[in-house]
C-alpha cells in the first residue's frame, strides 16, 4: 500500500479550481481576535520597503513561527478584512519546482492540514493549524491574474493568510498510522459486507461494482471498480478529503486509497481502486 498522496496528486488538488476563494467580510473573527484596519498594497508595501525599496517579509504581520518562502521579489501585501496577502514574484530550477508547492510541504511540516470544508465551492484548499490560521495558496500555472506578473522571474504565487474560527475536528490533526501498520485483525477472505468491522458511517457500494473484499492485519480491504462514486459516499458520509492520506471522520475512523489499473469491462473504462478501512484505534496519536 502507498503511503502517502505525492506531491503530484497534493498539487493537482490544490490547484484544481482557477479561482481564489478569499474569506468574506461577514466571516467572524475568533473571540479574542481584534478586528484589524484594512492596508491597501500601495499603502503597506511601501511600509515595508528598506532603503533600496525593496519590500520586506512581513514577518511581524504574521502568526510566529511563520514559514518564510522561496522568492526573487515581494511584489505587493496587502490586508484586507483582517486576511493579509502577499504576492511574491519566483524563479524555478526545474520544471517540477512550483514555488508554491514546496511552500505547502513547510506548512505541513508545521502542523498545517490542507483539506476540503464542508459545502466547499471552488477555489485553492485552504490550510489549518489548531490555532486557526488559514493559509491559501494561488499561481500564475493556474490562476489567470497572476500570470502577467509571472513574465518577470517566471513565476508568481500568493499567500492568503487569515486567523478564522476553525470548525474542523481534532481529528484532522492527529497523527494516523501508516498504512502498513498491524492493527490485529485477522487475515481472511470476505463474501459479505463486513459491517462488524468497518465504522458504522461507511456505505455499502452496489454490489455490482464491488471486485473483491479482504481483511489483512492491517485493515479492511474493499476493491471497487467505480472511485468517483464510491469516494464522493464516503465524504457525504462524513469522512474529510485531505490533501495527504488517510482521509478521516471526526471520530478518527480513517481509509487509504491505492490507484491501480485501468481496465475495460463491458466496454467501460474503469480505474481499480482499493480502499483500505480503519477504525479509531490505540496507534492514533492525538
Amino acid at each position: 500500500m502507498k503511503k502517502a498522496v505525492s506531491l503530484f496528486i497534493l498539487s493537482a488538488i490544490m490547484l484544481s479550481a482557477f479561482a481564489f476563494a478569499s474569506c468574506s467580510e461577514a466571516e467572524p473573527l475568533p473571540e479574542g481576535v481584534s478586528e484589524l484596519p484594512d492596508l491597501d498594497a500601495s499603502e503597506l508595501t511601501a511600509s515595508l520597503a528598506d532603503e533600496t525599496g525593496e519590500i520586506q517579509w512581513p514577518a511581524e504581520l504574521l502568526p510566529e513561527g511563520f514559514p518564510v518562502p522561496k522568492y526573487e521579489e515581494i511584489y505587493s501585501v496587502e490586508r484586507e478584512d483582517n486576511e493579509l496577502r502577499i504576492v511574491l514574484l519566483s524563479k524555478r530550477k526545474y520544471g517540477s519546482d512550483f514555488p508554491e508547492q514546496l511552500y505547502s510541504q513547510k506548512l505541513l511540516s508545521l502542523g498545517y492540514v490542507f483539506y476540503v470544508p464542508e459545502n466547499f465551492e471552488g477555489g485553492t484548499m485552504p490550510a489549518v493549524n489548531r490555532e486557526g490560521w488559514r493559509v491559501q495558496l494561488a499561481a500564475s500555472r493556474s490562476s489567470e491574474w497572476l500570470k502577467p506578473l509571472a513574465e518577470k522571474y517566471g513565476y508568481a504565487y500568493e499567500i492568503n493568510v487569515r486567523q478564522t474560527v476553525l470548525e474542523v475536528p481534532d481529528s484532522l490533526f492527529w497523527k494516523y498510522p501508516s498504512p502498513d501498520t498491524d492493527l490485529g485483525y485477522e487475515r481472511k477472505k470476505l463474501d459479505e459486507w463486513p459491517a462488524d468491522l468497518l465504522p458504522e458511517n461507511i456505505p455499502v457500494p452496489d454490489a455490482e461494482k464491488i471486485k473483491s473484499m479482504e481483511v489483512r492485519p492491517n485493515g479492511v480491504f474493499i476493491t471497487v471498480k467505480d472511485r468517483v462514486g464510491f469516494e464522493n459516499k464516503l465524504f457525504e458520509a462524513g469522512y474529510y478529503e485531505m490533501s495527504l492520506q488517510p482521509h478521516r471522520d471526526k471520530d478518527g475512523n480513517y481509509f487509504y486509497i491505492e490507484y491501480g489499473a485501468t481496465e475495460t469491462i463491458d466496454g467501460e473504462y474503469y480505474i481499480t481502486i482499493v480502499f483500505q478501512f480503519c477504525k479509531y484505534n490505540e496507534y492514533i496519536e492525538k
